[in-house]
């Protein structure tokens, strides 16, 4: 099937599921493909997102197939009353969930602009949402206030790499349903690829010590080294400490946004101590909003977090595309492609270490308690 990497990479439902989303992918890629952008009704912004999706519709699409088939797992029977598509964007994936026949389809981002292109965008195609939804995990959370789901599942891509504090989202989110959920979280931000991870670092200490703007910036973020934002935050706030100290807090305060700077400078004045270290040699985020830059997750907790919250959960490995300008280099990253995605299928567990991205494929059977939440979360939505 064009729009599936290939069978092992599905997860184990009913053949003809898999057959449905292939055929509502092919219909929603005709319908992309039929756009036309000099006359949509959307910012430039929604207009260029549509230009550069065009580039890569197939291989893009894949990677939302992929994703909703494992929404599906281990149940293709239970059909959840909504579906979140969280930092969708332009909302092309909810497009998809909408054309593949999901109920309650939810779109979310951060950014009102985009959710007025990504709204926009879906009425030309034929497939808008159920509701469209602009601000954090908070603002999903209660637009389920009154109306909440029986069952439930959450989908996102590249948004969790952004998050300032995933055991809160995933405090939040866990809560959107009474009942069954499932959530399926991919990011392209792998730390079991050595590759990537060799990446990640080099991009992380770019933004970390030096002034953008940067290759990916976004209009919201800020274009100094963060590390120089911090140690102007530590200045404000105590403007008596010697540079020694300014320096020393504004290195150790590396991943935390500006409240929690000033708070912990507060607690270095009134004890001596420096109460904070990062937790990771690379990983940094934008002081001013809470964005971390393609954060390397610790796989680990987030898996041992999801099974506190009563969910079963499997983190797998992604596939590549085989997508280049010219037909050679494409025919040739093709051919590179299916061999390594069938690799990354056969190794199970092991493939993500092979794998450009990985998910956490995340499934509970019932509703548990939420954990008691102090704090909300803050992100970066929308970066598909």
């Amino acid at each position: 099937m064009q729009y599936v990497y290939n069978k092992g990479a599905m997860p184990p439902i009913d053949f003809e599921r898999v057959r449905s989303l292939n055929d509502a992918a092919a219909r929603l890629a005709h319908k992309i493909e039929a756009l036309d952008i000099d006359n949509l009704p959307v910012s430039d912004w929604g207009k260029e997102s549509v230009i550069v999706f065009r580039k890569a519709t197939e291989e893009t699409i894949k990677k939302y197939v992929h994703v909703l088939a494992w929404l599906l797992a281990p149940d293709a029977n239970l059909r959840h009353e909504a579906f979140v598509d969280y930092g969708g964007g332009h909302g092309f994936l909810a497009c998809l969930a909408k054309e593949a026949g999901f109920k309650g389809v939810v779109y979310n981002d951060i950014f009102d602009g985009c959710a007025k292109d990504a709204e926009a965008l879906s009425k030309v195609l034929g497939c808008k949402a159920d509701a469209y939804v602009c601000g954090d995990i908070a603002a999903v959370r209660r637009f389920f206030v009154g109306k909440q789901p029986a069952s439930c599942a959450v989908a996102s891509i590249n948004v969790i790499e952004h998050i300032y504090d995933m055991d809160e989202f995933i405090d939040v989110a866990s809560s959107f349903s009474t009942g069954p959920m499932t959530m399926v979280l991919s990011t392209s931000a792998n730390p079991l690829n050595p590759l990537v991870r060799r990446r990640h670092f080099k991009q992380h200490r770019e933004w970390e010590f030096t002034d953008g703007p940067h290759e990916g910036s976004y209009p919201m973020d800020t274009l100094r080294a963060f590390l120089s934002v911090r140690r102007d935050i530590v200045k404000e706030t105590a403007p008596d400490l010697r540079d020694s100290d300014v320096d020393a807090l504004a290195a150790a305060t590396r991943g935390l946004r500006k409240q929690d700077i000033q708070n912990a400078v507060k607690t270095f004045q009134k004890t001596g101590r420096i109460p904070v270290q990062p937790d990771h040699p690379t990983n940094t985020c934008d002081p001013l909003t809470g964005s971390w830059q393609e954060r390397l997750l610790n796989i680990e907790h987030v898996t041992q977090k999801l099974q506190t919250g009563g969910f079963e959960v499997k983190v797998l490995g992604g596939y590549y595309s085989g997508t280049a300008a010219s037909p050679a280099k494409r025919a040739v990253k093709q051919l590179a492609a299916s061999v390594l995605n069938q690799a990354i299928s056969l190794l199970g567990p092991y493939g993500t270490r092979l794998s450009p991205c990985f998910m956490f494929q995340a499934f509970r059977p019932a509703a548990m308690k939420p954990a008691p939440s102090h704090r909300t979360p803050e992100l970066v939505a929308g970066r598909n």
